[in-house]
């Protein structure tokens, strides 16, 4: 069974209102490096575990990325190894002065090696997701994430660590067109089709 704090902190973060899309486009890629600190379920361990991980996104739409993420690690004596792999789809909310807010959720298959067992148990369930990024640049930033993984067992996690954001080149800006060849652009010509050789002015005339 877990504790009255912990099904709080879930609510609190199941619930927390979404924001406004706005940033990043599709086909933007983000890879980040981390670590975590996990509250577990009793019936895991009592005991808090620490693991590093890592997570692979891509932005599908405007501000919406589906992020997959891969950490593995464990507790102190009596040793308890754990593995989770989050799937999840995360809304980035730009905010002012470089930051971001993340909001998520989706499937987590979670994999456990507990003390007394030689074999690893696993273990489906939901999970959500609140975040916070900082960017340095355009091309890496500092993130902080909290996730609750909730199923037969409910595991908290604290991480943060550095993120790398790839954004595809944008498009080429469209040819000037200049169908008269006077050396003033379709779209700026107050007199089109001007004859070959004749002197004009800025507008084209």
């Amino acid at each position: 069974m877990f504790s009255l704090k912990k099904a709080a902190l879930a609510a609190t973060l199941l619930l927390a209102p979404l924001g406004v899309a706005a940033g990043q486009e599709a086909g933007t890629v983000d890879a980040g490096l981390f670590g975590r600190f996990s509250l577990l379920d009793d019936a895991v361990s009592a005991d808090a575990g620490l693991s590093l991980g890592g997570r692979l996104g891509i932005f599908v739409k405007r501000n919406f990325a589906l992020e997959l993420e891969y950490a593995t690690g464990g507790t102190p004596s009596p040793s308890t190894v754990t593995s989770p792999t989050h799937l999840r789809l995360a809304m980035h909310r730009p905010l002012e002065n470089n930051w971001a807010m993340i909001y998520g959720g989706g499937l987590v298959f979670d994999r456990y090696r507990l003390p007394a067992a030689a074999e690893l148990k696993n273990n489906y369930a939901v999970h959500g997701l609140f975040g916070v990024q900082r960017a340095f640049n355009a091309r890496t930033a500092a993130r902080a994430d909290i996730i609750a993984d909730i199923g037969s067992n409910v595991n908290f996690h604290l991480q943060a660590g550095v993120n790398f954001r790839f954004a595809p080149p944008p498009p080429p800006p469209p040819p000037v067109v200049d169908s008269d060849r006077d050396g003033v652009p379709d779209e700026a010509d107050a007199c089109p089709n001007t004859p070959a050789d004749e002197y004009v002015d800025g507008r084209g005339c």
